[in-house]
């Protein structure tokens, strides 16, 4: 892929040449405590990223080495790729393509490294705005799944505020996850920004449905629905966000059709960054390796919990208070969608960074993991963290 981009802009002409050197290099320690589940956990986590960046004007391609001392793993991959050009307001891109939805990332997100291999055709007419992007997602989980391929297509048009999306994913029977499944997912959002004060509101549906495979297993699975409403408040210098999500539930049924809503991540068996706290969901100081946070229908690693549903409401306050030091605190509580508690989560959360390019994490969070968590007894956990991060991005 790299060496085609590569020809296809020299051949081009590109307009000007930049190589660049970079990378992000992680070191995180942690002490972690679960009063009624387990004695104290230490650990730490050493991730080191050296990156290589290309612009040749309409091609741009990004290259990592990465060293995991938590799996003791070295993995290297092209991150990202973009060969592009354009046709008056219309631009198409081609490669590995990192790709967001447009509810938050709720769905899938390029922070999830969600980049397929795809094409995207992209207009911006004024206030208007559109995207259909069509690829294959390889995952690459289980190296011994080589057919692990998913078709994905998504479809957004915004104009003034208002917005729809189409998103589909697609497995067929020679994929290692869901095969044979097709999830649908169709949605509406509105966005209007008052003053300091931006309000979200989002609708979406999901209709998940095996085509291929046992005659037994043939058919509509689920149809789901899920809301989104968000809002951020400048504060000062800082910024108040408060978020409620709501996606039906009640599971994946043998016979029949359930009403549990699905996202592209729990399909596939993975999550991403979403939310304001820190455990149930995850951040990037959070992420420590040692839990497996929700998805917002409920689901988690594995799809073992495929269409639980979700209901959550969320806040976060963050600001700056010298002008290396910021300070940021949340609280949100999770619950099955048919009732019950997956836990309450609580992050308090201080940064210094002396210059952009470096910064000191050190967090603290304070979990109840309620009776209905999948993966821990009921109990009340606390963790500490301190992440030194130098990135070059």
């Amino acid at each position: 892929m790299i060496p085609l981009l590569l020809s296809t802009a020299l051949a081009q002409g590109a307009p000007s040449s930049a190589f660049r050197f970079g990378g992000q290099y992680r070191i995180n320690t942690f002490a972690e405590s679960s009063a009624g589940d387990g004695p104290t956990a230490l650990g730490e986590r050493i991730r080191l990223r050296p990156t290589g960046w290309m612009d040749l004007g309409r091609t741009r391609a990004m290259l990592q080495l990465e060293a995991n001392q938590v799996d003791n793993a070295f993995a290297f991959r092209a991150r990202y790729a973009d060969a592009s050009v354009a046709f008056g307001r219309v631009r198409v891109h081609l490669g590995l393509l990192p790709l967001s939805d447009r509810f938050g990332d709720t769905l899938f997100s390029a922070s999830w490294d969600f980049n397929p291999l795809a094409v995207s055709v992209e207009s911006d007419e004024g206030s208007t705005t559109g995207r259909v992007a069509f690829g294959l997602v390889q995952q690459g989980l289980d190296p011994v799944h080589v057919q692990d391929d998913v078709a994905f297509f998504t479809a957004d048009l915004d104009r003034g505020g208002y917005g729809v999306s189409l998103v589909s994913l697609y497995s067929g029977v020679g994929a290692a996850v869901a095969p044979g499944e097709l999830l649908v997912l169709p949605g509406a959002r509105y966005t209007r920004t008052i003053g300091s004060t931006t309000v979200g509101l989002g609708v979406l549906g999901s209709g998940l449905a095996v085509l291929e495979g046992p005659a037994a297993a043939l058919g509509l699975r689920s149809i789901g629905a899920a809301a989104r409403l968000s809002t951020e408040v400048a504060v000062g210098g800082g910024k108040l966000s408060l978020l409620g999500i709501y996606a039906t539930g009640g599971g994946l049924p043998a016979d029949g059709v359930g009403h549990a809503f699905v996202t592209p991540m729990s399909q596939l068996g993975f999550h991403g960054y979403w939310g304001h706290t820190g455990r149930l969901t995850v951040q990037g100081p959070t992420d420590q390796g040692i839990d497996d946070p929700y998805n917002i229908d409920g689901g988690t690693y594995d799809r073992t919990n495929l269409g639980r549903g979700m209901a959550t409401l969320q806040a976060r306050i963050d600001g700056p208070v010298a002008n290396t030091v910021t300070l940021g605190a949340a609280a949100g509580g999770f619950l099955p969608a048919e009732g019950g508690l997956y836990g309450i989560d609580g992050l308090g959360h201080l940064r210094f960074s002396p210059v952009d390019e470096v910064a000191l994490d050190a967090m603290g969070a304070l979990t109840w993991f309620g009776a209905d968590h999948h993966a821990r007894a009921e109990s009340i956990g606390m963790l500490i963290a301190v992440r030194l991060q130098l990135e070059m991005l």
